[in-house]
């Protein structure tokens, strides 16, 4: 997983955390405790490798369109945090891409 975000404020962040929540349990995809911004000013985050027989991968399997929802935690240097949820649609052409390249069958 790759996230991406682009700040709304100027306020300094300290914590970044991207939590999937589609179903139980919830588990922690990144947790940035230094967030940095790039040059084109966008936080960037990437999860652990997964292969397919994660668990968190179990959707990959389903011959039809996958609805992820997330929740995206940013806390402030002033104690401030910002729950954003968020979604991503997987279609199933690029679920067949996805067990391609983990080499699932």
């Amino acid at each position: 997983h790759c996230v991406t975000i682009r700040p709304l404020s100027q306020k300094k962040w300290t914590k970044v955390v991207v939590t999937e929540i589609t179903r139980d349990p919830e588990y922690v995809l990144i947790e940035d405790t230094n967030p940095k911004f790039n040059k084109n000013n966008l936080w960037v985050g990437m999860s652990a490798p997964l292969t397919a027989a994660s668990p968190q991968l179990d959707w990959v399997h389903h011959e039809s369109v996958t609805t992820l929802m997330y929740r995206v935690k940013v806390t402030f240097e002033d104690g401030s945090v910002t729950d954003v949820p968020s979604a991503s649609l997987i279609p199933f052409p690029i679920k067949i891409m996805l067990k391609k390249e983990l080499g699932a069958p």
